[in-house]
């Protein structure tokens, strides 16, 4: 089913009007695109904040509140935290009942913060206050239920859905007792805590939730509420979810008619519950109706709202699915081409916001256009040879529009470092990042007046609102025009503008391939498309398999390839089912099968144009955190190849194809416009073993007193293990949007890294002062170290490169490389080596090794993030990287790289990628007895050039 063919039940809360309804409606105004799962909406106006509001025993701190949530209700969000901490302030200095009074304004203060995108403070000052009214007034008391309520719905944010649902039930329990089990206020938290049980109760148990909040509000008189509108849209998903279709849009109807009733036709609550029920006449068969419905909501949304809001791109995605499914593909393009333009301006604008979180854009819609737009290219008539060419090409320029989204989040704050300072492009930067905030709080004020009810609709204000943020937008093009034209490499970091099949061809060498791949599912639609441009040809094949497929495969041979994955109980059990126990040599089992499966999968058809070239790969997650060289391009003889012998005898891509991988195809092109051809003056430098105290939990590594020889056997992998954070590390450095240096000193320490590191300069030939490690290797060091004058700069280090790169507490997380941590953390050295301090280093470096031991989190590896790092290192100066995907053992990692660098000295026109290739097929064929495992010679990949630096 389509993405938008989801559709989400509201979150009704306690407070109508209240703390909580303040921070829910700033946070998501207008209502969102249909989708099955939880949508928090803002409560209408009521009475149960009241109570809270009271405790403030200071009338200028009340009043203070008061005008903190007009601001906010007004979209004003950065006035309304203002307010709300002069509040807190101010009740800070009182005397008596001071408690009450800070309590009071934490609340404010925290619903306000949630709006923000401030989530770990907000966290803060709703425990807080809520722990106050519990104390002094009692679990159960009227004081605790919208604190509780708002606490309930931000944890609901955070995917924390059994504590949201615990919390609702408390606060559930506590209307009943305060109000009555039938009471209106009863039915609020019945509502909340029935949508938060939602994948934690039977779909039997929901529909009975929300029957029973109809129920009292038709006892209550509140049966045409707004209450009984959200319940009775809710029912409807749950009724959609259980395939009762009839009885869904039966549902629908009765919310459309209780919101036509309260709002009337023209608001967008009626035109939430017609695109819920569109929707599901879509997907149940039925898009002629569907179109109808549909197509009046995108009106709404452009007549209303403006044709750049979030809002129309969402209803232009739905029309386009609808033309799908109605076999008008020609339609369908104009309506996807509108709306993935619309997601990447408001992408740029929001990019340019608070922490990146200003406007709402969730990644999986904005590429559910994509596919929309893709599914309908490959199912469009062509004339003539040259439209099918133009629609390839059209095709593949909207894919590189998803690998700019990830570069974008990857890199994180990295903007902040580049409007610092008088330049001309901070100044830019400065005045975008102004006006930006200006769009989106008028976009939020506009939001708001447009919910409000018909008789306090303000149609003037609504239209000067509109005017200006078309003003603004145009001069947010304009700047971005010429940080386009004047700072091309900033923008190709930031915003990289796709390019056409001719341009790629250009920059293509005659032995090389360029491999793009997008890749969806997961309630997205199912289906990869691959594309292969060489420097005579390009074609585009599409398969049915989906990124679940896919996941499920790099999964397995990772299982094969990571002893990390075997470093948790729940993981080595998900390993040995899916390949069975370790060798008996306590090596993991490698499914070659399953690799050429994978193969078949991408490749399928396109074959002749991969045969004798070099590949430049652009894949997304999970692909991106699989080397390609352990793909198998013919089937195997054995789906686990028991010996070394047999392993060597696999046909492995990597035996035939110099692989690399780049960013994006504009990452290429920056690299192959603005190569200068001056070589660094000194050969080597290297980082690693920062001074980590570790934990109970780390093993105990010795490092190797000695340097692995060429034919030396690489030691059993077994103890690289060592070098794996768990994925809790991320969660723990990164806590409430802050980094925690004492959870970066924690990591567990890597005393084989200044072993690896040393016999990597001596094998170049460097001086022992070139390897910084333990004390010496900081960001001071890095900072102060001129790294411009060194051809290879080597990280051998914990890599903090999680699969998920939004905080639970919605800040963005950077990628970064664990250094040594100083005493006291400051802004200049928090012990993390981030993407925005790497683009504001000046390199010349033909390599950059990273040797990390990289951690991520669930299904996703970091393949992403380590893009994001590769996009830093690149625009820094670097020509390409050379990256590892899992813990590695210091002498493979010596073995692979010094072989590599000694085919470039003996033939330097090689090129990189065909030299790190020899160096795998040498470790491979004429390495000791485990060194024929890929898990010992391909865990690097080359990103960025492959080529020679000649």
């Amino acid at each position: 089913m389509a993405l938008e063919g989801w559709m989400r039940m509201t979150v009704r809360l306690a407070g109508r009007g209240g703390l909580a309804g303040l921070a829910l409606s700033l946070l998501l105004g207008a209502p969102p695109l249909a989708c099955r799962e939880f949508q928090i909406v803002p409560a209408s106006p009521g009475s149960l904040q009241a109570p809270v509001l009271a405790a403030a025993s200071s009338q200028s701190v009340q009043q203070l509140l008061q005008k903190a949530q007009a601001l906010g209700l007004s979209g004003d969000g950065a006035q309304a935290e203002e307010v709300a901490r002069q509040a807190l302030a101010q009740a800070q200095t009182l005397g008596k009942n001071r408690a009450k009074s800070v309590a009071t304004a934490q609340s404010v203060l925290g619903g306000i913060l949630f709006q923000r995108g401030q989530f770990g403070e907000a966290e803060q000052m709703l425990r807080q206050a809520l722990s106050y009214f519990e104390n002094k007034y009692g679990v159960s008391s009227e004081w605790t239920i919208s604190p509780r309520a708002s606490l309930a719905t931000l944890l609901l944010r955070l995917g924390r859905r059994p504590e949201a649902a615990a919390m609702f039930d408390l606060a559930l329990k506590a209307a009943e007792k305060q109000h009555g089990r039938n009471s209106i206020y009863a039915a609020e938290m019945l509502n909340s805590l029935t949508s938060a049980k939602a994948g934690l109760a039977p779909l039997e148990e929901i529909v009975q939730g929300f029957q029973r909040v109809l129920d009292i509000t038709k006892q209550t008189g509140h049966g045409k509420g707004d209450l009984a509108a959200g319940a009775a849209n809710n029912l409807a998903v749950a009724f959609a979810q259980l395939g009762q279709t009839d009885k869904a849009i039966a549902a629908y109807k009765q919310a459309y008619d209780a919101n036509v009733a309260l709002f009337g036709p023209d608001h967008p609550a009626p035109m939430t519950n017609l695109m819920n029920a569109g929707v599901l006449y879509r997907d149940s068969g039925q898009p002629d109706v569907a179109a109808g419905m549909l197509g009046a909501v995108l009106e709404f949304h452009e007549r209303t709202l403006g044709p750049e809001s979030l809002e129309t791109a969402r209803s232009r995605n739905n029309m386009g699915w609808v033309e799908i499914t109605r076999n008008q593909p020609l339609a369908a393009l104009g309506y996807f081409r509108d709306a993935a333009d619309g997601y990447q301006k408001l992408r740029s604008r929001q990019s340019k916001g608070i922490r990146g979180q200003g406007l709402g854009i969730d990644e999986r819609e904005a590429g559910r256009s994509v596919l929309g737009f893709l599914t309908a290219l490959a199912t469009a008539p062509s004339a003539n040879n040259d439209e099918s060419y133009a629609r390839l090409d059209e095709g593949f320029q909207a894919a590189q529009r998803l690998r700019a989204s990830a570069a974008a989040v990857a890199l994180g704050q990295a903007g902040a470092r580049f409007s610092a300072g008088d330049s001309e492009l901070a100044v830019l930067l400065r005045e975008g990042q102004d006006l930006a905030l200006q769009w989106q709080s008028l976009n939020g004020a506009l939001l708001q007046a447009v919910a409000a009810p018909a008789k306090a609709r303000q149609r003037e204000a609504e239209k000067n609102a509109a005017t200006q943020m078309a003003a603004l937008g145009v001069r947010l093009d304009e700047i971005d025009g010429v940080i386009q034209d004047r700072f091309p490499g900033y923008a190709n970091l930031s915003d990289p503008k796709p390019l056409s099949i001719s341009e790629t061809q250009k920059l293509l060498r005659p032995d090389e391939a360029l491999v793009q791949i997008a890749s969806f599912g997961g309630g997205n639609g199912e289906g990869t498309f691959v594309w292969i441009v060489t420097p005579g040809d390009a074609r585009a094949t599409r398969s049915l398999t989906s990124i679940e497929t896919i996941s499920g495969h790099v999964k397995t041979l990772r299982c094969g390839l990571d002893i990390g994955e075997w470093s948790s109980q729940e993981s080595a059990a998900d390993c040995q089912a899916r390949t069975g126990a370790m060798d008996k040599n306590g090596l993991p089992r490698f499914n070659a099968k399953d690799a050429n499966d994978l193969f078949i999968g991408l490749f399928a058809g396109l074959e002749p144009l991969l045969a004798g070239k070099s590949l430049i790969v652009i894949a997304p997650d999970p692909l991106a955190s699989l080397p390609f060289q352990v793909l198998v391009t013919k089937p195997p003889e054995k789906e686990f190849p028991e010996t070394m012998e047999e392993l060597r005898a696999i046909s492995w891509l990597g035996r035939d194809s110099a692989v690399s991988m780049v960013p994006s195809v504009s990452a290429l092109a920056t690299l192959r416009t603005a190569a200068n051809g001056v070589s660094a003056p000194e050969n080597y430098v290297g980082f690693g073993d920062p001074v980590l105290t570790g934990n109970l939990g780390c093993p105990s590594v010795e490092a190797q007193a000695s340097c692995p020889g060429e034919s030396q056997s690489t030691s059993t992998p077994l103890v690289a293990a060592a070098r794996s954070a768990p994925a809790s590390a991320f969660e723990a450095v990164f806590k409430d949007g802050s980094i925690d240096v004492e959870a970066i000193r924690s990591l567990c320490p890597l005393p084989d890294t200044a072993t690896e590191l040393r016999c990597v300069a001596a094998s170049l030939g460097a001086p022992p002062a070139s390897v910084h490690v333990g004390e010496g290797a900081t960001k001071a060091a890095i900072r102060d170290g001129e790294l411009g004058r060194y051809r290879i700069i080597h990280f051998a280090t914990h890599g903090l490169v999680a699969g998920d790169l939004e905080s639970q507490d919605g800040a963005l997380r950077e990628p970064a490389l664990v250094l040594t941590p100083p005493a006291i953390a400051t802004p200049e050295d928090d012990g993390l080596l981030k993407a925005s301090d790497i683009v504001g280093l000046k390199l010349n470096a033909d390599w950059v090794i990273m040797s990390a031991c990289n951690t991520a989190s669930g299904q996703n590896y970091g393949g992403e993030a380590l893009s994001g790092l590769a996009s830093a290192f690149l625009y820094s100066g670097a020509k390409a990287l050379l990256a590892s995907h899992w813990p590695v053992r210091s002498d493979a990692a010596v073995k692979l790289t010094t072989y590599a660098f000694g085919e470039l000295a003996r033939d330097p026109g090689i090129g990189r990628a065909e030299a790190m290739r020899r160096s795998m097929v040498n470790m491979l064929d004429h390495g000791g007895p485990f060194d024929a495992h890929p898990m010992v010679w391909a865990p690097f990949s080359v990103i960025g050039e492959a080529g020679s630096s000649e």
